[in-house]
């Protein structure tokens, strides 16, 4: 794995020089852009001609779409990327510059893409979005595929994951398909304009999740995750400048829908059961209403091997124990991380699932890689009172055993804690939250609802 690397970056300072090249006495970017642009031109005529008056087709530059066929077909060149070079994108749009790190690039605009694959009856999902607590796509899938003739006139057929090796497995990627997200819309200057036309990486197809993507991979997986990882998979490579057909298809065509969007309900229990849990579908069917945890599972499983992928939204009850909050969603977090389910972002004035279960190393002060804020919460009967400690490590050097300075301040309301916060002026937005194990989730909330807008990271430690 160390020659690899080694073997990538010096192809990569060098990629100019060991991408196949364009006859010596054309200019490299006519040759690109001008002639295959001329092919392109002469394609759209044709579609325009043979599909006149069809209803149920979308013609547009460089693409054309199939309503009663159910695929979007659009028109690219190769990048020609060697073997041995990084790749980051299957399609990027023509304007984009990234084609050193790009299996092909596309002659239709991102925006008619993505206005071609809602005239086939898809809708666009939602983009990749760490701020909104989004840190995977959402969206229906569809399969890409490439399709050229060679010069000696043999025809290549290949799902866009096949094309693309992952240097760990020494395989192409699995065949899974990609998440029809549709970028992003901005206001600009009172003018509604398409991420992906308009900002870099200006991508299309991405293998990392990127904001601004049209269609991204159905994982979560972040650009230094793949970089260095994902290459071309040797002897599937058009070369470079070879025309291309991409068709993109839905991965069900028959009505069914890969997303399934259910709410979990925790509410109180009984002494002999805590809590009482509900799932229901968008409709408002109960799909499980009791205390069992297990028929949760099951009920999410028989979602899975449906064909659907569950995307869980948290109904959290002001009077649900946090411990067995807690005790549930690490439970569903293991499932979140084989990829069976996956958590909404948490509903307006909630915390996000994983402020529940956070690493165990922030526990502990002298293993804390650095000093956030603490709150640290205390019944008194049915009222609580709180204390905000600021630890100060005051060590010379880290290898000395950890010697902090403590601060506390006492705090008497909800509303005072906020204020108490802007006064320490703390260099960190993050919150280490501590409160008995029973503790209703409403009377915790209480205390940290006026400060989630400054502190966007809170763990919770039960005690």
């Amino acid at each position: 794995m160390t020659l690899f690397f080694f073997f990538v970056a010096a192809v990569v300072a060098h990629a100019d020089a060991m991408r196949a090249s364009p006859p010596e006495d054309a200019d490299p970017a006519v040759y690109f852009t001008l002639q295959h642009r001329a092919q392109a031109e002469e394609l759209y005529k044709s579609w325009r001609q043979e599909h006149a008056g069809e209803e149920h087709m979308l013609i547009r530059y460089g693409l054309r779409a199939d309503r009663s066929e159910q695929f979007v077909e659009i028109v690219a060149e190769a990048s020609g990327l060697p073997p041995s070079d990084p790749v980051e994108f299957v399609l990027i749009s023509e304007m984009s510059g990234h084609d050193y790190e790009a299996l092909a690039i596309s002659h239709a605009l991102p925006s008619d893409i993505h206005a071609a694959m809602e005239f086939i009856g898809m809708k666009p999902g939602t983009p990749f979005n760490p701020q909104a607590l989004r840190f995977l796509p959402k969206g229906e899938r569809v399969f890409i595929t490439f399709h050229w003739t060679d010069e000696d006139g043999l025809a290549h057929s290949y799902h866009a994951e096949e094309l693309v090796m992952n240097a760990r497995t020494g395989t192409h990627l699995e065949k899974n398909g990609f998440v029809f997200v549709g970028s992003q819309w901005l206001d600009e200057d009172d003018n509604r304009v398409y991420a992906a036309d308009m900002y870099g990486p200006q991508a299309i197809v991405s293998l990392y999740n990127e904001p601004t993507t049209v269609f991204d991979v159905p994982r979560a997986v972040s650009q230094g995750e793949v970089y260095g990882f994902l290459a071309p998979y040797p002897e599937r490579q058009a070369p470079f400048g070879q025309f291309l057909r991409i068709r993109f298809t839905p991965e069900y065509t028959d009505g069914r829908q890969r997303i399934a969007d259910v709410t979990l309900a925790i509410r109180p229990g009984t002494d002999e059961a805590p809590v009482f849990l509900t799932l229901t579908d968008t409709r408002g069917e109960a799909l499980h209403d009791g205390h069992a945890l297990h028929q949760i599972v099951s009920a999410l499983s028989r979602i899975s091997e449906q064909g659907q992928t569950p995307y869980l939204t948290l109904d959290l009850h002001d009077d649900a124990p946090v411990n067995e909050i807690r005790d549930l969603l690490r439970l569903l977090q293991s499932f979140q991380k084989e990829q069976t389910l996956h958590i909404e972002p948490p509903q307006t004035g909630d915390l996000f699932y994983r402020a529940f279960v956070p690493p165990d190393i922030h526990r502990d002060r002298a293993q804390r890689p650095t000093q956030a804020l603490e709150l640290r919460m205390e019944r008194e009967n049915d009222a609580f009172t709180a204390r905000v400690v600021e630890i100060e490590d005051i060590r010379a050097r880290r290898e000395d055993p950890f010697e902090p300075e403590i601060t506390e301040y006492d705090v008497a309301t909800p509303s005072a804690l906020a204020e108490t916060l802007a006064e320490i002026d703390h260099r960190l937005p993050v919150l280490l939250v501590f409160v008995p194990s029973d503790t209703p989730y409403g009377a915790m909330m209480e205390w940290v609802r006026p400060v989630m807008d400054t502190h966007h990271m809170i763990h919770v430690f039960l005690e």
